[in-house]
């Protein structure tokens, strides 16, 4: 039997120290590291090292392959924390991630369920939450988001495709945005690519577009693929590709995408790639991507690994995430940490009845 590997506390919280400045350049990136430079060369990154907190502290008891609970009030209680006034359900229901700010130590999230979407900000330095309506209705986020952390720019696009906003994180106005496709689509990956400085969405019949800050939409790839709903997309930092693929109806089918925008197919994954059924996100230390059954009882675990291929990963995640199609995870990527530390937040129902925090340490 695999040993469950649980921790469940209460921690105290201290002050936070204060954010230097940084280039848009140097913060795509973090914690400190010596990156590569377009045309030779290498830069350094520097991001702020946080002084103890209530989810610092909880990471440095982790040991890798372990769980803890994140202690977490939700103003309001969770069902209208979750749930917007004129939504029919929770703004977790198809959702699929969230977004790390290791420079605001902040997270990020968009969602919607039918009716106008929610943001939800989670505040690493005082562990609170807050969460507010929007005046957009996107019907569900699915894997429709995607954050410029250089710029403070978290974009999200309508269900359909079609329309896409923005919203300043340090300001909270939301405006409009072009959309990736001039048709309906259904579902489709949608990352940030920071070395391309781009947004990239890869449709459900294999076609890749890419987006530059303030530009528009502009052809980048063909991939020979073609899916239903719920496909998923996720940036590799540490190799600078994006993986992409599943969706009902090829649930197991996994691509890699390169900066050329070239794209490859790699062997299918174990387990089904597929918004509400699985989050899929890459490991922050190793890049490795990391896939969570979170649709079934089960809530089985991989890791693509490049040149080994998929291999599962002996961790058990706690009962409360299991079968919970309400959810979605958020990989810390730059965290001053150094680990690679993920965020997964379910909730019990369709309408929010409870809610959990659980952080999970691959690497």
């Amino acid at each position: 039997m695999k040993r469950r590997n649980f921790i469940k506390t209460t921690i105290g919280l201290l002050g936070a120290t204060a954010v230097p400045g940084i280039s848009r350049a140097l913060a795509a990136l973090c914690p400190p590291r010596t990156l590569a430079a377009s045309g030779g060369g290498s830069v350094t990154t520097v991001c702020p090292m946080p002084t103890d907190s209530t989810l610092n502290s909880l990471i440095n008891s982790l040991a890798p392959k372990q769980w803890a609970q994140l202690p977490a009030t939700w103003s309001g209680g969770s069902n209208s924390f979750w749930k917007m006034s004129n939504a029919s359900e929770s703004i977790l229901a198809y959702a699929h991630n969230g977004h790390y700010d290791p420079i605001r130590r902040k997270i990020f999230f968009v969602g919607c369920g039918y009716g106008n979407a929610g943001y939800v900000v989670y505040d690493e330095a005082s562990n609170t939450w807050t969460s507010r309506q929007l005046s957009q209705n996107i019907i569900h986020i699915w894997d429709h988001s995607a954050y410029d952390r250089s710029r403070g720019i978290l974009h999200f696009v309508h269900q359909l495709g079609r329309a896409a906003y923005q919203l300043n994180v340090d300001t909270g106005v939301v405006t409009s945005a072009p959309g990736p496709f001039n048709e309906e689509v259904d579902t489709f990956g949608f990352e940030y690519w920071p070395s391309l400085d781009c947004l990239i969405a890869i449709s459900q019949h294999g076609d890749i577009r890419r987006r530059s800050a303030q530009g528009s939409w502009t052809d980048f790839g063909k991939a020979v693929w073609s899916t239903g709903y719920h496909s998923m997309a996720a940036y590799d930092h540490i190799r600078n590709v994006m993986y992409f693929g599943g969706g009902n109806g090829n649930e197991r089918s996994f691509f890699q995408l390169s900066n050329s925008g070239a794209s490859v197919r790699l062997p299918d994954a174990p387990q089904n790639i597929y918004v509400s059924s699985s989050v899929g996100l890459c490991d922050p230390v190793s890049g490795n991507y990391v896939l969570r059954q979170t649709g079934d009882s089960s809530s089985a675990m991989s890791e693509y690994v490049p040149g080994s291929g998929w291999q599962s990963i002996n961790t058990t995640p706690p009962a409360y995430l299991r079968g919970k199609r309400g959810s979605m995870g958020v990989a810390l990527t730059g965290h001053a940490s150094g680990r690679g530390i993920y965020m997964y937040v379910a909730v019990s129902d369709s309408q929010a009845s409870s809610a959990e925090v659980w952080l999970y340490r691959h690497s």
